[in-house]
């Protein structure tokens, strides 16, 4: 045969491209006068009974309504329906729910053919529900279009099946971990080890050893989905920066696709994930943006059709306290805590508490949970511990379980406020109740795209108009997430410097008002006769006495600059103040020194409380070059705003601005509760805790240029000698080198990252954009929408009507909210191209001015319709209708290249070459020896073929992913 003569198609290409082409013309539909149906069959039973078949006209209709012709809807939806074949018979088993199953003979192969392509393309469209259009993008790896990260290299912790080489460092001193532990039954054992890791742009990660460089295993992240790369909570792994990265097998089963956690080596064939325990917080942040880059992204819709959502859900849970029936339960279990358990391992556990006498416990603690899409159940599993400082004292897993709690479906309809748990013992009885407060926020995002005119007009608008028509809205509930969600918005734009700036002024604008009427009162009293110097004395120290408690309460600016200064200077904490809180932690000194509670070792205790001080107080003073360069430039515009404000005479209240910020909100919460800010290992005994407290508290009263009164602390007095006095002119110095009114000639001492350069990902855009800001993982779209949510109800709540009355998600409205005359430049596609992130010449001069609130507004109204559009359309079951002939035959195509068939004859399409083109085989014998033994069958000679008829052996599914790996 030469190469110019086209070969004959194989047998399996004629008999798929047949199949192929049934299923592109029926477009779903199917019609047939002579059927035969029954509710069961079993073609390997001894009696020989085919079934109990009855005749019927048969319509599958372009809605996915299985009718007998024109009379009752038999199945009302056949998305996602079973398709299950016979080899020997012409019998298709269309299976709705594992409860409701049909069994339909039919008279030839040719409608044979036509039935199961027909239901080959209802069973890979979706029903009705938002949750059930869950749905993936393919990993960047695969797209060959798409352009990948270059090899990142990291040294960490690994906690996973323990490597053979002898040289890998493996570190017994720390704990074994529960986190979706392995099979119990499997030889493999696991702990803790150091090792290098590379990430491949092919999305391989491969644990090296470190002395020697040989590879210990290797493991394909492209394989995982974007919810199996998370981070752990540092109370279930007792260390902080870890990541969790592996297979969540329950979240695979809810959305039906296969198990595929791929390794190259086979001591990892047992263990289904790894956690990755990184040194700092930066880098914890690179390699979660980065793994993540390489994973399936999630989302609901069809990209075929170009209809989709990024669904976003956190959920707020604050345990507050148990209480018993039986005060029995408290003295059998003294100690106890409670475990959150999620697909079957623990994700976050509060404090060991002693049970009080009345048979309750108290906590009060709160997690923030990102949920992915279709999870709404937890557990909640109170054990009691041997100690009370620790978990698992006697092994993992090892504590006893007092009781549990359900959070079903139903909690996360609405917001629980104070709500009761019951909580079941190990027979099911009721021996208490858990109070809790559970919140959720769910937020629909576009892509991207759809955010350009709304980020290009917050560019060039002044922030003050959206400042002042936000704070008006603005109560005690929603202060800190508006607060920071306005933050994340304009920090992710690079507008931070101007948005702070804007929320200065207008939180001074009282304080001004205030200097300028004491200004004026001032002017006439020196003006009148005798008597005024007092006046004047004493009025001119009424507005410093106002102003000493500046930025002490709770407001934007105050929530905003806080989370602002502990994201950017997190480094900095840890580099700086981790060193002291391990000191102190390990040395467990106590330090209070009040003659009445220790008369016998205060004295001891008050030179530690003082060592502690100083010492602390040294590596403050030292490292003020060290602050970052953001923070630093923050405060200084801080000290200059106050400045302004107040009288020029007036030196301490711009003194006492900045002690709100740098002690009250940054330094001081870091010393008290080290755990929330990373700074140490799980929580501390009760003495530790005193010291902490007594450490920032005297930090706190030195911070404010003050001294211990005698009422109030007389057992810390002698401090005011001993270390306040010492210390009083560097403070000031101090605040003088931090907002650059004094030259700092500290040398850096700290190496911190904010000087070198930061991991960059070289990923394609559409990637990126998905995915959290780096540094400091930040979702920007996340924010936007949420602003768009808070601008579109304030417009609707006043009665206003949005310009914007298209119900269809894909036509783009943007142009009207120009502010120019588009009515010459063509077509909706022709304008967005115009409005490309790349066109930026045209992006300037479109863009270039000030834009109303009213047409920010208008953006964000129109974006929400969208949304809301685009809601109402994905909670509609699929339909062909959906689709233009191009996209069908894609839809087709990617369905044949997916198809399966298992051991037990059911038709399956795997989610992964479904996506991944590159991954289907070139050839599927058992589907093709299917159809093309089908080919020959009559309804004659179905008795014959039975007693011929015998299944393959082996899982030819589970065959393909091994040869996949």
């Amino acid at each position: 045969m030469t190469p110019n003569v086209p070969s004959i198609p194989a047998p399996r290409s004629l008999a798929i491209s047949v199949l192929e082409n049934n299923m592109i013309k029926s477009h779903g539909e199917f019609d047939c006068d002579d059927v035969s149906w029954a509710y069961s069959f079993d073609p390997n039973s001894p009696n020989k009974d085919l079934g109990d078949w009855k005749k019927m006209p048969l319509e599958i209709n372009s809605r996915g309504e299985l009718r007998a012709h024109d009379s009752a809807v038999i199945v009302p939806n056949v998305q996602q329906c079973i398709v299950g074949t016979f080899p020997g018979h012409l019998i298709l088993k269309l299976g709705i729910t594992t409860q409701k199953v049909l069994y339909f003979r039919l008279p030839s192969y040719k409608v044979y053919s036509d039935l199961l392509a027909c239901l080959m393309s209802w069973q890979n469209l979706k029903p009705k529900g938002l949750i059930s259009k869950w749905n993936f993008s393919r990993s960047i790896v695969y797209d060959k279009h798409l352009q990948a990260n270059d090899v990142l290299i990291c040294r960490f912790k690994v906690y996973g099946p323990l490597p053979s080489n002898k040289k890998v460092a493996v570190d017994s001193r720390l704990p074994k971990m529960s986190s979706y532990p392995i099979d119990s039954e499997s030889d493999v054992e696991e702990g803790w080890f150091t090792a290098i890791g590379h990430l491949m742009p092919n999305g391989i990660l491969t644990l090296l050893c470190e002395t020697d460089g040989s590879a210990i295993y290797s493991i394909n992240v492209a394989s995982l989905f974007s919810s199996e790369v998370r981070k752990v909570h540092s109370s279930v792994v007792q260390t902080n920066n870890v990541l969790f990265v592996g297979v969540i097998n329950e979240l695979r089963v809810l959305h039906g696709v296969s198990d595929d956690f791929i390794s190259e080596t086979k001591r990892l064939s047992s263990a289904s994930r790894v956690l990755l325990d990184f040194d700092l917080c930066i880098d914890l942040e690179d390699w979660y943006v980065a793994l993540k880059s390489v994973t399936a992204l999630e989302y609901v819709g069809n990209t075929l059709y170009e209809k989709k959502l990024r669904l976003v859900r956190n959920v707020n849970l604050e345990i507050l306290e148990a209480t018993f029936e039986d005060d029995t339960v408290c003295k059998e279990h003294p100690n106890i805590y409670c475990e959150l358990v999620m697909w079957g391992a623990p994700w976050f556990k509060t404090s060991v508490v002693k049970a009080s006498e009345i048979s309750n416990c108290f906590w009060k603690e709160s997690l923030n949970l990102s949920l992915p899409c279709g999870s709404d159940y937890f557990k909640i599993l109170l054990k009691t511990s041997k100690s009370t400082d620790y978990y698992d004292v006697e092994g993992v897993n090892k504590d006893g379980i007092v009781g549990e709690c359900f959070i079903t479906p139903n909690f996360f309809e609405s917001d629980q406020f104070l709500t009761k748990v019951p909580i079941f013992d190990s027979e099911s009885n009721v021996i208490g109740q858990l109070t809790i407060n559970l919140s959720t926020d769910e937020v629909h995002i576009l892509p991207y795209k759809n955010y350009k005119v709304l980020e290009k007009m917050l560019l060039n608008m002044d922030i003050s108009k959206l400042v002042q028509f936000i704070s008006p809205l603005v109560d005690s509930s929603h202060l800190e997430p508006w607060s920071i969600m306005m933050l994340d918005v304009f920090q992710t734009l690079h507008k931070e410097r101007e948005f702070f700036d804007t929320l200065m002024r207008q939180e001074l604008a009282s304080i001004d008002s205030i200097t300028r009427t004491h200004r004026i009162s001032e002017s006439i009293s020196s003006s009148t006769v005798s008597g005024a110097d007092s006046n004047v004395s004493g009025a001119s120290k009424t507005p410093s006495r106002a102003f000493n408690t500046i930025f002490r309460g709770n407001s934007i600016l105050s929530k905003a600059l806080e989370k602002y200064d502990i994201r950017v200077g997190q480094e900095y904490l840890e580099k700086m103040l981790g060193p002291f809180i391990q000191k102190v932690v390990s040395e467990n000194k106590n330090c209070v020194c009040d003659p009445k509670t220790c008369p016998d070792d205060y004295e001891e205790n008050y030179k530690n409380l003082l060592g502690y001080v100083e010492i602390l107080w040294e590596k403050i003073y030292t490292t003020s070059n060290d602050l970052p360069r953001e923070i630093r430039d923050e405060w200084k515009n801080l000290r200059r705003n106050v400045e302004l404000s107040v009288d020029p005479n007036d030196s301490e209240t711009p003194l006492n601005a900045l002690t709100a910020f740098i002690f009250l909100r940054f330094l001081c919460p870091a010393i008290m509760n080290p755990q929330l800010f990373n700074l140490t290992r799980g929580y501390h005994n009760a003495n530790i805790s005193r010291s902490l407290t007594l450490i920032a508290k005297v930090l706190m009263v030195f911070a404010n240029r003050s001294e211990f009164k005698p009422h109030k602390d007389p057992s810390l007095m002698r401090l005011n000698i001993d270390f306040i006095d010492k210390h009083k002119d560097e403070i000031v110095a101090y605040y003088d080198r931090v907002t650059g009114c004094k030259m700092d000639f500290n040398e850096k001492v700290l190496d911190l990252s904010n000087s070198k350069d930061r991991l960059k990902l070289n990923t394609s855009e559409e990637i990126l954009n998905e995915l959290p800001t780096m540094p400091y993982l930040i979702d920007k779209y996340l924010n936007l929408t949420k602003l768009c949510q808070i601008l579109y109800n304030e417009v609707k709540e006043n009665g206003s009507e949005s310009k914007s009355t298209d119900t269809n998600p894909q036509t783009d409205n943007d142009s009207a909210l120009l502010g120019v005359d588009v009515s010459g430049l063509g077509t909706g596609d022709f304008l967005k191209n115009l409005l490309d992130d790349n066109d930026e010449e045209f992006s300037n001069i479109l863009f270039k001015r000030d834009f109303s609130m009213k047409e920010l507004t208008d953006q964000a109204v129109h974006i929400m319709e969208k949304v809301q559009s685009l809601e109402r359309v994905l909670k509609r079951a699929e339909t062909p209708e959906a689709f233009d002939e191009k996209n069908w035959r894609m839809f087709i195509s990617s369905i044949i290249r997916s198809v399966r068939l298992t051991e037990d004859d059911i038709i399956l399409n795997d989610q992964f070459v479904l996506h991944n083109p590159d991954l289907s085989m070139e050839e599927d014998h058992q589907l093709i020896g299917l159809l093309t033994s089908l080919s020959k069958v009559t309804p004659q000679t179905e008795d014959e073929m039975q007693n011929h008829h015998h299944h393959g052996k082996g899982n030819i599914f589970r065959k393909w992913f091994k040869h996949r790996s």
